[in-house]
């Protein structure tokens, strides 16, 4: 990341900010999505399989993180 940024110009961050849907789009995506899909999919695996619920509780930042 850090790359990106030192290669970046500042064409490149006027762009950005002249389209904060993108920017938005993305945030939601990071923070409210992927917790919610790692949260349902460590609650299935609980169900489905049987798990026992520590178990699971420690499965869904693994799976929110690998979405």
């Amino acid at each position: 990341m850090f790359a990106v940024g030192v290669n970046s110009s500042v064409e490149d961050f006027i762009e950005a900010i002249k389209r904060p849907d993108a920017i938005a789009v993305g945030y939601i995506g990071q923070f409210i999505i992927k917790p919610l899909f790692g949260y349902l999919f460590g609650t299935l695996a609980v169900t489905v399989l049987n798990l026992p619920t520590a178990l699971g509780k420690n499965l869904r930042p693994f799976i929110s993180y690998a979405l």
